[in-house]
């Protein structure tokens, strides 16, 4: 490799201080699967409860808990939960292939748009859906069969296998949409790129994973500022023995407001630097690590 893991770490910072739109993909990936997630809880609240109520009441006392009706309804509620996962799958990945296009744009140019990001997520989404799908169906067969043995001899067989996997096949979606390959070709190519960068490729991942992890302890510190100070503005009665108990709503409701906003400044905080710094900050190190390591 041309440069080592401290230029790559700092060229791409530069490099993302310069295109900050990268993280676009990943603020629309969000928004667009959290909205799913709100049609989803609709349909599930609004269509399907009824029609499983009306069921329940139709059949009681002529159909057991094990009828063909509860069957269906049970498959009706697999398939719908299968769809709407399938559908925020494709999103993601048209929304990451698209990030990755685009830094493979800034570092190459110096500057990428959001056309590239449309351009490199048309071309690969569907490729990147069906890797990640793979990728998780031979993880859940290996998961089942690790779960039986690690209850026998006891262990983190999983943790560690699941470890490996994530390190081994880190960059198969940069050299699929980097290098324009194919589901197949980009598993070869993402593993043969592992076996020829082992060091660089785990001490990146490294990196990446308790960077993350420190600068997910930023919403809690926050949070228990927040908290803090919030708690100096309830209102506590000098003496204490005037308050029947702490279930009191004189101190309930003030505290539980106090704890609702600390736990929503911390969820929009920790969204907040995923989306516009980690995760764009992680996929250009990625893709960097990758062209560097294609010379």
């Amino acid at each position: 490799m041309e440069e080592n893991l401290e230029d790559i770490l700092r060229n791409g910072f530069l490099t993302w201080r310069k295109n900050l739109n990268i993280a676009v993909p990943f603020l629309l990936s969000s928004i667009i699967n959290l909205l799913l997630i709100v049609i989803f809880i609709t349909i599930i609240y609004f269509f399907l409860n009824p029609f499983q109520s009306s069921f329940a009441t139709a059949s009681y006392g002529r159909y057991s808990p094990l009828s063909s009706i509860n069957w269906l309804l049970l498959l009706l509620d697999i398939l719908l939960v299968i769809s709407f996962l399938i559908i925020m799958s494709i999103i993601s990945s048209f929304f990451y292939a698209g990030a990755i296009g685009m830094s493979k744009k800034a570092i190459e140019t110096g500057k990428t748009t959001l056309d590239d990001m449309i351009e490199y997520g048309k071309k690969k989404f569907i490729t990147i859906f069906l890797i990640n799908l793979l990728i998780f169906i031979f993880v859940l067969i290996i998961c089942l069969i690790l779960a039986i043995i690690q209850m026998i001899f006891r262990g983190e067989f999983i943790t560690i296998f699941v470890t490996i996997v994530d390190i081994v096949f880190a960059v198969v979606p940069f050299a699929v949409v980097i290098g324009d390959l194919g589901v197949i070709e980009g598993l070869k190519k993402g593993f043969r790129f592992f076996i020829d960068n082992k060091f660089p490729v785990v001490l990146l991942w490294i990196f990446v994973r308790y960077i993350t992890q420190f600068i997910g302890y930023i919403p809690i510190f926050i949070a228990a500022i927040i908290f803090s100070i919030g708690i100096l503005f309830v209102p506590i009665p000098s003496d204490i023995s005037s308050i029947p108990s702490f279930t009191s709503p004189n101190l309930l409701i003030p505290l539980l407001l106090v704890f609702l906003l600390t736990i929503a400044v911390s969820i929009l905080v920790s969204w907040i630097i995923s989306v516009f710094v980690i995760s764009p900050l992680t996929t250009i190190w990625w893709s960097k690590l990758y062209l560097d390591g294609k010379k």
